[in-house]
């Protein structure tokens, strides 16, 4: 809800500063300075953002016209990043020029209809997904540094896909340290652990639902300390939690809780 800026006020502060040197620093994307590059989307990433009433057939489509245009890019040799939406609008495009009548040829309508879906999501000048720019990892983790991402006025799911985009960067980041490979890109060259808190945590890892976020968030709970990753959730409800991402937290604060549904699972996810 964009009340965390004021932990810039700890900037210049001594009671801050440490023997040693040491002096906060604190960061603030504001939400038009978020942006998510388009390829570092996966096509589930990008299903759950279209709109509601896309059809199965609308899905199909996608889903091939994603593999086309990666198994193009590959045997081009171009790297994962080198593509924007365009790329793949126009890919979805073809296939209603495709020599198979029995697949895009005669789904003229089927595929206008998604690409008016896809357009009215990702084809506005402001939108958050672009075709280059995104925020450098080492500019988001940094030594010393807090890093806050105002995300209060963006979309939900836009929210959900920024904060899985982003972890699973970082994540394969230090999994390519971690095994003394270097990632591609320079910014993304993280050679220390990190460490993510995420407020209002049941948004992005809700019980009873699937969001594009829970994955990764299991798999760095489950997986991640081993290459540096560390998550912290922070949430007023854990009843809304999913089960699987709490239960692996292994360390737990636990404060005044009210609800007798959230008393019972904060029960029943620690041991003893």
């Amino acid at each position: 809800h964009a009340e965390y800026h004021t932990m810039s006020s700890i900037q210049g502060d001594r009671q801050f500063f440490g023997d040693d040197g040491y002096k906060p620093e604190v960061k603030i994307f504001t939400p038009d300075k978020i942006k998510v590059r388009f390829s570092t989307l996966t096509e589930a990433d990008v299903k759950y953002l279209l709109p509601e009433g896309t059809s199965d057939k609308m899905a199909h489509f996608l889903s091939q016209a994603y593999t086309s245009l990666r198994e193009r890019l590959k045997a081009e040799r171009r790297q994962d990043y080198a593509y924007a939406y365009h790329d793949l609008r126009d890919e979805v495009n073809a296939q209603k020029f495709g020599d198979d009548k029995k697949d895009g040829g005669g789904n003229a309508s089927s595929i206008d209809g998604l690409l008016w879906r896809m357009d009215s999501r990702f084809g506005k000048p402001d939108s958050i997904f672009t075709a280059s720019e995104h925020i450098e990892l080492n500019e988001l983790f940094r030594p010393g540094r807090c890093t806050i991402l105002q995300l209060s006025d963006i979309e939900q799911h836009e929210q959900q896909v920024i904060v899985g985009a982003l972890l699973r960067r970082v994540n394969k980041a230090r999994m390519q340290i971690y095994r003394g490979e270097k990632p591609k890109e320079s910014g993304d060259f993280v050679n220390y652990p990190v460490f993510a808190l995420l407020e209002e945590a049941h948004r992005f890892a809700p019980a009873g639902a699937s969001v594009v976020s829970t994955n990764i968030l299991k798999q760095i709970l489950s997986e991640g300390r081993k290459f540096g990753v560390g998550i912290g959730l922070i949430t007023q409800r854990p009843g809304k939690l999913d089960q699987d991402v709490l239960s692996q937290c292994m360390t737990q604060i636990i404060m005044r809780i009210v609800n007798p549904i959230d008393q019972q699972t904060v029960a029943q996810s620690v041991e003893g």
